[in-house]
C-alpha cells in the first residue's frame, strides 16, 4: 500500500515549498562567488545551501541592529595569501 499523498498536486506542492522558503536576489563580488562555490564543492552541498548557512551563521553570530555593523557600508576584504 502506498504512503498518501501530502499534497493533493504538484502545484499545490510547489506553493507549499515557496511559502517555506523566502528568494532574494543579491549581487555578489566575483571573489565572494569563488569562494561559496568552493565551499559548496567541499562540503558537497548547493551554494544556495552554503549561502543560507554563511548568513545563519553571521546572523547568530553578532548584532547587526547595533548600529556598528556597516560604519563605513563596506566591509574590509581579506587579502589573498
Amino acid at each position: 500500500m502506498a504512503r498518501p499523498r501530502k499534497y493533493a498536486s504538484d502545484a499545490e506542492r510547489q506553493a507549499a515549498f515557496r511559502a517555506r522558503w523566502g528568494t532574494i536576489t543579491v549581487n555578489i563580488d566575483q571573489e565572494t562567488v569563488e569562494t561559496i562555490k568552493r565551499i559548496a564543492e567541499t562540503y558537497d552541498v548547493s551554494q544556495s545551501e552554503a549561502v543560507n548557512q554563511l548568513c545563519k551563521f553571521a546572523l547568530l553570530n553578532r548584532n547587526w541592529l547595533s548600529g556598528v555593523a556597516f560604519p563605513n557600508k563596506l566591509l574590509p576584504k581579506m587579502n589573498p595569501d
